[in-house]
């Protein structure tokens, strides 16, 4: 009998037997959620199809007893889905309404809010959010705790249009009488998704789990899985493997189910061949991956430390890229998270528009010349070049001065008073 393809639901959110690795990450969903007296919120942030889902999930499914012992439903729903504000809060309600009806049937003060919510639904919305709140607290009256799981939480934007609605969620998140933990699932950290400069939610969710390709020794399992299928790997086929996927997840299984099937179908796999099949669908992963990248604004910094010229990146997007493991240490440099997507940024840089690029690289240069002209002439080089200055520094300044002057008559206090700004001629 032919053995089942252990990889073929990759595209899946991964529970159960698809589900391997992630024990570090597991224990840690564990931790938050039930080291405490009530569960701790937990934002879980990773690039697509890193396994935000499958991890949340199966912590779910593990510790399901536990939760039962302690009294507590597991409620998720995507946000993606919502109109606004209000329809998720009532979704929320409803999802875990239903739970804590299936865990606990016998909550008649439950059951008596959950009707008042929902004839509250078309009311505006200071008395809606009232009674969802009541909601909340008599379902803690009645001793049980909720767990909400919220994924796809980058549509928050889109959904919560106010302050005022990242505020109720914050408040359900903290409130000690009607505290709902809140589990989300996102591609950017909350700060950024909040609202510029009126971050409410970020502050009270925790620290951030970030999620990542699978470190090498979580590997091994992958290959476990490979020879129970027939498909025992060699240290330099496994090496192809790493090169092609960097471990992560997503890529990682779906060469897997490529790997069994041709083994299932031709009998023999050429290892190297399947990796070339598979490239053009890992392309397709990395353009949606370059597409957060650009829509946070780290893949310009992310080109720079990869290939050069490396200026105004900040230690903050050195810091994303790395907790992302997009961009991993090499010796006194980086290099991405797997070689075959280092070559393909590579081939992007001709798709690149490097005008901005080119303008950073002047002011740079610029800034450069104005502090060596300034420590071997002194802070006021601009208003008079001493005599000492060497002729070409004399002559240059001189005609800068001119295009500067000339831009004054024309411009007045619009034009740039600094010569280096004219240092084009």
């Amino acid at each position: 009998m032919t053995p089942a393809n252990p990889f073929a639901a990759y595209s899946s959110i991964a529970v159960g037997p698809a589900f391997f690795g992630r024990r570090d990450e597991l224990a840690l969903v564990r931790s938050r959620l039930l080291d405490g007296s009530d569960p701790g919120n937990l934002p879980v942030v990773g690039m697509p199809r890193v396994g935000k889902s499958s991890l949340v999930h199966q912590a779910a499914a593990v510790l399901r007893d536990e939760f039962a012992a302690r009294k507590i439903v597991f409620a998720d729903l995507g946000l993606g889905i919502y109109q606004s504000a209000r329809q998720f809060f009532q979704g929320l309600t409803k999802r875990v309404y239903e739970q804590v009806r299936r865990a606990r049937p016998d909550t008649r003060s439950v059951d008596d809010q959950f009707r008042k919510v929902a004839g509250a639904a078309g009311r505006d919305g200071v008395e809606f959010y009232d009674e969802m709140y009541d909601f909340f607290a008599r379902v803690r009256e009645a001793g049980a705790r909720v767990v909400a799981f919220v994924d796809e939480f980058d549509s928050v934007p889109e959904v919560f249009r106010s302050v005022d609605e990242f505020q109720v969620l914050r408040e359900l998140g903290q409130h000690p009488d009607r505290r709902v933990a809140l589990v989300t699932a996102s591609r950017r950290p909350i700060e950024v998704l909040e609202r510029k400069g009126h971050s409410t939610l970020a502050s009270a969710m925790g620290q951030v789990l970030y999620l990542t390709p699978f470190p090498d020794r979580e590997a091994g399992e992958f290959y476990d899985r490979c020879g129970a299928a027939g498909l025992p790997l060699a240290p330099a086929d496994r090496d192809a493997a790493r090169r092609a996927t960097g471990y992560q997840p997503y890529l990682l299984c779906m060469l897997g189910n490529n790997l069994v099937r041709d083994r299932q179908v031709k009998g023999a796999v050429d290892i190297p061949a399947v990796c070339r099949d598979t490239a053009e669908a890992i392309v397709t992963h990395y353009q949606e991956v370059i597409r957060v990248l650009r829509d946070a604004d780290p893949y310009a910094p992310l080109l720079k430390l990869l290939f050069g010229p490396v200026f105004n990146v900040t230690q903050d997007q050195v810091n994303s890229l790395r907790r992302y493991h997009l961009l991993v240490r090499d010796g006194d440099g980086y290099r991405a998270f797997s070689d075959h997507f280092h070559e393909y940024l590579r081939t992007q840089l001709q798709a690149v528009d490097y005008w901005p690029l080119w303008q950073e690289t002047e002011q740079a240069v610029r800034e450069l010349a104005g502090a060596y002209l300034a420590g071997e002439y002194g802070a006021g080089w601009q208003a008079a070049v001493p005599d000492k200055a060497t002729r070409l520094v004399r002559e240059k300044a001189k005609a800068w001065r001119a295009l500067r002057d000339e831009e004054v008559r024309r411009y007045q206090d619009r034009a740039s008073p600094s010569l280096l700004d004219y240092s084009y001629a």
